[in-house]
C-alpha cells in the first residue's frame, strides 16, 4: 500500500491478490488523480459486479467512461443558479496555520500506514447517540477528531481548532450519465471555538459548524470559477502564485469514505468481512483522517510520510479518537 503511482505510468491501477491459509485479500491501488473515494468506491463495485459477470459468462456492463471535466457539477442546475454557481470566485475558508503535531520533515522519512478497528456494538452505540442529538456518525467521528487534537498536540482548551471536512460534490447531481470517474471533491472548514467541557458540549459545537455549512445550497462550489479563471489564462507558474495567495489547502482533513456494500463487493460467492479504503498519502504538517465502515465495523486510516515518532503521534490520535468515542456513549 505504500508504494506510489508515478503520474506518468502506463498503468494508474493496481491490483494485489494475496492468499493465505484458505482466505485472501484483494488490494486495490489507485493514482488520487484518477478519481477520488466515492468515484473509486463505484469503480470497485463495477469491477466486482463484472467479475460475478464473467464467472456466469453474461456480458459485461461498462466502465463509465464520460467528461472528468470540473464544470460538469453544474450540468443539472438551473440556470439562474448556474450562473450563481459560476460566479462564486471567493474562497469562504479562511488561512488556517493549525498543524498536525508531527515531528519536523526529515530526508529519511517513508510512507507508512496506521489503521484502527473499531468493533460494531461502538457503531451502534454512535447511531443511538446520533439519534439522541440529532448527529450523524460523520458529526459524531468530527467530534471526537475535534477533542482529540486538543490531547494529541501542544494546544490550550482555550484555542480554536479548524478540521476540514470533504465533501462530495456529486450531490449537486441528479445522475451520473455522461460524466467518467474523476474528482469531484471539495472542503468545507468545521470550526469550533474552544475544546467543548466535555466530547458531548464539543459534538454540539462540531454538528452546528457542519450545519452551517449544509444551509447553504452551494455548498462545496466556493473557488472552484477563480482556480478555473487562473489556470486558463495564465502559465502554470504564475497561476499557482495567484492560487497560494488566495487558496490554501487545509493543514488538517477528515474524510468519510462511507460504508462499504458487501452485497456489491461480492466477487462470485465470497463476499467480504472485512474491508477499508484509505486516503491519500499526506507530508508533513499536514494530517488526514480517513474512516470506512463495513459491517459496522469503522476502520480508521491515517498515511503520512514520516518517520517513527511520527507513527506513534498517529497512532495516539487514532486511540484519542477511540476512547473519547466510548466516552460519549457510556454518557448516553
Amino acid at each position: 500500500f505504500m508504494q506510489a503511482i508515478p503520474a506518468d505510468s502506463k498503468y494508474q491501477i493496481k491490483f494485489g491478490l494475496f492468499k493465505s491459509e484458505g482466505n485472501s485479500v484483494l488490494c486495490l491501488i489507485a493514482n488520487h488523480m484518477c478519481m477520488d473515494g466515492s468515484d473509486f468506491k463505484s469503480f470497485v463495485y463495477r469491477f466486482c459486479e463484472n467479475y460475478c459477470k464473467v464467472l456466469n459468462k453474461k456480458e459485461l456492463i461498462p466502465y463509465r467512461n464520460g467528461s472528468r471535466a470540473y464544470d460538469t457539477i453544474y450540468k443539472d442546475m438551473t440556470p439562474e443558479d448556474r450562473k450563481k454557481a459560476t460566479s462564486l470566485y471567493k474562497n469562504i475558508n479562511e488561512k488556517d496555520d493549525t498543524k498536525f503535531p508531527f515531528t519536523a520533515p526529515n530526508p529519511d522519512d517513508a510512507y507508512f500506514m496506521v489503521k484502527r478497528k473499531l468493533p460494531a456494538s461502538l457503531f451502534d452505540g454512535m447511531k443511538a447517540i446520533g439519534k439522541k442529538y440529532g448527529a450523524t456518525i460523520n458529526d459524531i467521528m468530527l467530534a471526537s477528531a475535534f477533542y482529540s487534537m486538543y490531547d494529541v498536540g501542544n494546544f490550550q482548551e482555550s484555542d480554536p481548532m479548524v478540521i476540514s471536512n470533504a465533501v462530495d460534490l456529486r450531490r449537486h447531481l441528479k445522475d451520473l450519465d455522461g460524466i467518467g470517474y474523476t474528482n469531484h471533491t471539495a472542503w468545507i472548514q468545521c470550526k469550533i471555538d474552544k475544546r467543548g467541557k466535555d466530547i458531548r458540549e464539543t459534538l454540539q459545537m462540531a454538528k452546528n459548524s457542519v450545519d452551517d455549512f449544509k444551509k447553504d445550497k452551494f455548498i462545496g462550489l466556493y473557488g472552484f470559477p477563480l482556480l478555473k479563471f487562473a489556470y486558463t489564462c495564465f502559465p502554470m507558474a504564475l497561476a499557482e502564485v495567484l492560487i497560494k495567495a488566495g487558496y490554501s489547502n487545509p493543514l488538517i482533513g477528515m474524510s468519510n469514505m462511507m460504508i462499504i456494500d458487501t452485497e456489491k463487493t461480492k466477487l462470485g460467492e465470497a463476499k467480504p468481512y472485512d474491508g477499508f479504503i484509505s486516503g491519500a498519502v499526506k507530508y508533513k504538517p499536514f494530517g488526514f483522517l480517513s474512516f470506512t465502515t463495513i459491517n459496522k465495523e469503522i476502520t480508521l486510516t491515517m498515511c503520512t510520510k514520516g518517520n517513527q515518532t511520527d507513527r506513534e503521534i498517529a497512532g495516539r490520535y487514532l486511540s484519542y479518537i477511540e476512547k473519547h468515542l466510548y466516552d460519549l456513549i457510556s454518557a448516553y
